[in-house]
């Protein structure tokens, strides 16, 4: 009786809430996961404290997963209580999840639910979770419900005014480096997939209108897994593709099943970089070996000898690269790169100077990933060398880039190098994992201390 009350709730929202428009930013990295605005919108170049800036919002804490936009709402998630700074730890059992609601025109907090973890979670300690958090998978919307990953605690489906629908589980194990959960989940055809690889060594797919499991994939391939997969040829013959240690995989995503695989993939441990689709070719990289693969998608079993494209150098080791026209971008460690999508070739790679770049800046320049050498303060911990987590993302022809101390790269999206601006907030001094989100001309990022809303305001 529950399961069917369940399904009648579903079934009626999908009748009464129809706010979603073909320009909202459903996921992580848009539409489809390209990282590329639908928009033909024009975008703003250059803001801060005091320009451009429509509204921002006080979140109730920090996290590393970046909005998404659904209609006239965005949503964000956050966690507070334990772990928030490191110098303000506290105790686990304070742990709380947030799933924050915003007014999209006026920044004001419609709704905020609070979610109980599931305890233990791995600790606040070591090289993993203080560089990210408990709040880093970025929730995922169909338009009229949203779903949220929380690692251990679960999976939430709530439809756009914060009621609950189902609640699944999906692990609650850790793998053995305790560097908590990230991947985002993703919708295909009405399947929500979750990369549950810190929690089960599994990709799950659930009935998104139940919870119900569909199929599960587990293999201790998954145990380094952090990154988001993503659907090539979502038309004519849809492959869930992910890239683990060594190779590349192509799933059914209806059923979970091996379609294909190749042999050659990021040559690391983990892999944290999401699969860059580019026509019919899809590409690895990351890790610390920073090589790159490009592989065509099709065939069945091992196509290693027939499909891989080129081999490479990584242009990323952590974020993702975004591909447009032709050509990948990315900045890794202050170093904006483009190369060839189809042979892999370097087109540029130049080091990034602007104004703000100078030993004059505050200390959260030098961060890593800026590309500016940190010297760590008298008694602060040495860093684990841990750069970036927001992926550039491409809006009008721009590429923004934002850094883990706030800085926002703007350039040119084209082969030709060509830095726009660099923006930032003065005013926060907190830490950007967040990948932006567009939708009609509007930036959404959030920090761990706010949300912002980016766009041209009135004079």
């Amino acid at each position: 009786m529950q399961f069917s009350t369940t399904i009648l709730a579903f079934s009626l929202s999908l009748l009464l809430v129809q706010t979603s428009t073909g320009e909202d930013w459903l996921r992580f990295r848009g539409p489809n996961g390209s990282g590329i605005s639908s928009s033909n919108k024009k975008t703003v170049t250059s803001f801060g404290d005091e320009e451009n800036l429509v509204w921002k919002t006080k979140l109730p804490g920090p996290g590393a997963s970046s909005p998404v936009v659904v209609g006239d709402k965005v949503f964000v998630t956050c966690y507070s209580g334990y772990g928030e700074t490191n110098d303000k730890v506290g105790k686990m059992e304070n742990l709380k999840r947030h799933v924050v609601c915003v007014d999209r025109k006026t920044g004001n907090i419609l709704w905020n639910k609070i979610v109980d973890p599931y305890l233990p979670e791995d600790k606040y300690e070591g090289m993993g979770v203080p560089q990210h958090g408990y709040a880093s998978s970025t929730p995922v919307s169909d338009g009229q419900h949203l779903f949220v990953f929380f690692g251990k605690s679960g999976v939430i489906a709530y439809d756009l005014d914060g009621n609950e629908l189902w609640k699944k589980s999906v692990g609650t194990s850790s793998n053995e480096k305790k560097w908590g959960s990230a991947a985002s989940p993703i919708l295909f055809d009405g399947i929500l997939i979750v990369n549950a690889s810190d929690e089960d060594q599994a990709i799950y797919g659930l009935d998104a209108s139940s919870g119900k499991e569909l199929w599960k994939t587990k293999t201790k391939s998954l145990a380094n897994v952090w990154n988001t997969p993503v659907i090539a040829s979502p038309e004519s013959n849809p492959q869930l593709v992910v890239s683990v240690p060594d190779e590349v995989w192509a799933l059914n995503p209806r059923n979970g099943k091996l379609k294909w695989y190749v042999t050659k993939g990021v040559d690391a441990p983990s892999v944290s970089t999401s699969i860059v689709m580019d026509g019919e070719n899809v590409i690895a990289m990351g890790g610390r070996s920073l090589n790159a693969v490009a592989v065509k998608t099709g065939g069945k079993a091992d196509v290693t000898d027939n499909h891989v494209v080129w081999e490479g150098r990584a242009i990323s080791a952590i974020t993702t690269p975004v591909s447009y026209q032709g050509h990948l971008y990315a900045v890794n460690r202050g170093i904006a790169n483009c190369i060839d999508a189809a042979t892999g070739q370097a087109i540029y790679k130049e080091r990034i100077q602007s104004s703000q770049d100078s030993l004059a800046a505050r200390p959260q320049d030098s961060q890593p990933g800026d590309g500016v050498l940190r010297i760590p303060l008298p008694g602060e911990r040495r860093s684990h060398g841990v750069g970036n987590y927001s992926s550039p993302v491409i809006a009008d022809g721009k590429i923004y880039q934002f850094t883990k101390s706030g800085k926002c790269y703007v350039l040119a999206a084209k082969p030709d190098y060509e830095l726009l601006a660099t923006n930032r907030f003065e005013s926060d001094k907190s830490n950007f994992h967040s990948t932006p989100a567009f939708c009609e001309g509007q930036m959404f990022v959030r920090s761990n201390n706010y949300l912002y809303c980016i766009g041209e305001t009135a004079e």
